[in-house]
């Protein structure tokens, strides 16, 4: 396990615009929905686990639904396994889901 002492503490990963501090535990939670992605069946219980976290942070650092709608994007494009969906169709549809679900959660009560 990483610990603070020995270095290897995971960082949290920053969009271009560096509004929205996404934690290490949001992109591993993100990152572990993508192979649902490929057969085209996206776990919905798990995205919103992630987004959840990523809309917590977008809302304590007072981000526009713009600004968390393009982190979001940015964030998916960035994974290694999100290049692993093939096709443009089947990356498509993981994408719309991710910011569906991102929106929805950003707007709740």
């Amino acid at each position: 396990m990483a610990t603070p002492a020995d270095g290897n503490v995971s960082q949290p990963v920053f969009t271009s615009a560096d509004r929205i501090s996404v934690s290490s535990v949001a992109v591993e939670l993100l990152r572990s929905c993508v192979p649902s992605g490929i057969d085209g069946k996206v776990v919905k219980e798990e995205v919103v686990a992630a987004v959840t976290l990523i809309c917590a942070e977008a809302r304590r650092a007072q981000a526009t639904p713009e600004q968390l709608v393009i982190s979001i994007k940015e964030l998916c494009h960035s994974l290694p396994e999100f290049a692993s969906i093939r096709g443009a169709r089947e990356r498509g549809a993981f994408l719309d889901t991710v910011v569906k679900l991102t929106i929805e959660e950003f707007y709740r009560p």
